[in-house]
């Protein structure tokens, strides 16, 4: 058995929902047909959440080794990672709150709400979302540029590369026409 952070909110996941399950059942029990609906909606509601938490927390290991083998730094890895985490809660939240009505009815189409937009996560196994392969792209674009930038020092304190001075304009004038055309290339 594994013992990591990862594998505790798990099993905190599970008692969380086996509580709710309960509590359900005890609410709209199954033996009284007017309930049989509700209970099948409230627990089908409670079971894709709870998979959808799982699938999200799973996420997490790929996501880091897809970010440091683009070449993003560890630390750097896990801060795009928690900040790309927050935004699902963020936007979770956001399809969950559109009501400020409090009834039982609106309580539970926000939560459908917010079941079908992680369904979408989840239909493309979360890591294949298009907001990942765009967190993705930029973390990519990130290491290029720094790989970019680091050559361009380098050749800036190896004036010994350059047979002669005019061999060192050109390649001020290659940066300086580099820069032109990447507004945005920091160096």
């Amino acid at each position: 058995m594994e013992h990591s952070t990862r594998e505790l909110l798990k099993d905190r996941l599970t008692t969380n929902m086996e509580q709710h399950q309960t509590a359900i059942d005890l609410a709209f029990p199954t033996n009284e047909p007017r309930f049989v609906v509700a209970n099948a909606v409230f627990l089908n509601i409670l079971r894709r959440g709870y998979r959808q938490a799982i699938a999200m927390l799973d996420l997490i290991s790929p996501f880091n080794i897809l970010m440091t083998s683009a070449g993003v730094r560890k630390a750097s890895a896990w801060d795009k990672i928690c900040t790309y985490l927050k935004a699902i809660v963020n936007r979770i939240t956001k399809v969950r709150t559109i009501s400020t009505d409090l009834t039982p009815e609106a309580m539970l189409f926000c939560m459908m709400k917010a079941t079908k937009l992680l369904d979408q996560f989840s239909h493309h196994d979360w890591i294949w979302h298009p907001d990942v392969s765009a967190a993705m792209i930029i973390a990519a674009m990130q290491r290029d540029s720094k790989l970019i930038a680091d050559a361009i020092a380098t050749l800036k304190k190896e004036e010994t590369l350059f047979a002669t001075k005019e061999d060192g304009v050109k390649v001020e004038k290659v940066i300086a026409e580099l820069k032109r055309k990447n507004p945005n290339w920091n160096t």
